[in-house]
């Protein structure tokens, strides 16, 4: 699989929609044509300075170099940050990651959250340990 098909599935992962709703371009510059997907949905891409320090409560897109198989995509989450889903078999390691990316609301006024669906459940705590 393509950095481009692996960074598309990546973006509808991360936006929860088919992930055959994202472009995947075949130019030298895939990403201004995902610059402008993202912007005509309100949205953005912005870099993230050091990927492997990124301490964000959510998810990310993050490109990984291994070194054999070249670059790989994948959706981190955090903290501690790593890993959390990818589109191909055998991801690299957290360690590999090189650069990242947050999508994020291109003007944060407009955004509205969606309401989640959460089904609240009756339970009792047992225990709590503090190492």
């Amino acid at each position: 699989m393509s950095l481009a098909h692996e960074v598309a599935a990546c973006l509808g992962h991360l936006l929860r929609i088919d992930p055959r709703e994202v472009p995947v371009p075949s130019g030298p510059d895939p990403w201004s044509l995902w610059r402008g997907w993202l912007g005509e949905r309100g949205l953005g891409l912005v870099p993230i300075r050091e990927p492997r320090e990124f301490s964000w409560p959510g998810p990310w897109l993050a490109i990984l170099d291994d070194g054999n198989q070249g670059q790989r995509a994948a959706v981190a989450f955090g903290p501690p940050p790593d890993l959390i889903w990818w589109p191909a078999p055998d991801p690299p390691p957290f360690t590999a990651v090189v650069s990242g990316y947050l999508i994020a609301p291109a003007d944060v006024a407009d955004w509205i959250p969606r309401p989640r669906d959460v089904t609240r459940l009756k339970g009792t705590v047992e225990l709590m340990v503090i190492a």
